[in-house]
C-alpha cells in the first residue's frame, strides 16, 4: 500500500471517529435539552398551579366569609341593606358574579339584587341542590 492510499485510509478511519463522536455528542446534547426542558416545563406548571390554587383559595376564603354574613342577615330588606357594605369586597369582584343564600323555604337573598324570594324556584337550580347535598358553600358558572 502506498503512501497516498495509506493517508486515504486514515482520512477514512478519521472521518468515521468524528461521524461517530458527531452522532454520539448529537444524541448527547439532544437528551440533555430534552431532559432540561422537561424540568422547565414541570416547574412552570406547578409554579403556575400554585399561584392558581393560591388564588382560588382566597376567593373562597372570600365567599364564604360573605356566605356567612349573608346566611346571618334576618329575612328582611332593612336588615340586608344594613349589611350591604359588609359584603361590598365581592360585589367589587368582578370574578365573582353573584352571591346567593337561599333556604329550604324559599327566602333567598342575592349580593347583586337584595331579596329574590319568589322570582324563580331557587331550589330547584342545579346549584341549589349541589350545595344542599353537600351541605355547604358551592361553586357554580355563571
Amino acid at each position: 500500500m502506498n503512501v497516498k492510499q495509506k493517508f486515504f485510509a486514515l482520512s477514512g478511519v478519521a472521518g468515521a471517529i468524528m461521524a461517530i463522536v458527531s452522532i454520539v455528542g448529537y444524541f448527547t446534547a439532544s437528551n440533555a435539552v430534552t431532559t432540561t426542558l422537561e424540568k422547565e416545563i414541570v416547574s412552570t406548571i406547578e409554579a403556575e398551579s400554585s399561584e392558581a390554587e393560591s388564588w382560588l383559595l382566597s376567593k373562597g376564603q372570600l365567599a364564604q366569609g360573605v356566605a356567612s354574613i349573608i346566611a346571618h342577615i334576618p329575612a328582611s330588606e332593612e336588615a340586608y341593606a344594613r349589611s350591604q357594605n359588609l359584603t361590598q369586597a365581592v360585589a367589587d369582584d368582578k370574578e365573582m358574579t353573584n352571591l346567593m343564600h337561599v333556604m329550604e323555604n324559599g327566602y333567598t337573598m342575592a349580593l347583586h339584587g337584595g331579596n329574590q324570594t319568589g322570582k324563580a324556584e331557587w331550589t330547584k337550580r342545579a346549584w341549589y341542590v349541589k350545595a344542599h347535598e353537600a351541605g355547604k358553600l358551592a361553586y357554580s358558572d355563571p
